[in-house]
């Protein structure tokens, strides 16, 4: 572990991640970029099945 002063002197103790632990991280951030994706992907769908046509009728595009 490294140490760090802080800006009020403080000590404060650092972990070096290895590299297999940060590939591990940036896969498992990845991964929850992709779900967060999917779910507003899914309410984005739902909201446009449930409202359907009225969204644009409701905006005065009345065809």
């Amino acid at each position: 572990m490294a140490e760090v002063r802080h800006k009020k002197g403080e000590k404060i103790e650092r972990v070096n991640l290895s590299e297999k632990q940060l590939k591990s991280r940036k896969a498992r951030n990845i991964a929850i970029a992709l779900c967060l994706a999917a779910f507003v992907g899914v309410f984005y769908v739902a909201t446009v099945v449930k409202f359907g046509p009225a969204i644009m009728q409701n905006r005065g595009f009345n065809q």
